[in-house]
């Protein structure tokens, strides 16, 4: 989908993570990447 909804205002990323077919956090995700968030 391409477009505004519900309240971005501006340029975003929508950012999810679904493990076995189940949405999880995805903060542990990037962090076991060694990503810092």
């Amino acid at each position: 989908y391409i477009g505004s909804t519900g309240a971005s205002t501006g340029c975003h990323l929508h950012f999810e993570v679904y493990l076995g077919g189940v949405r999880v956090d995805p903060a542990p995700f990037l962090r076991a990447r060694g990503v810092s968030v």
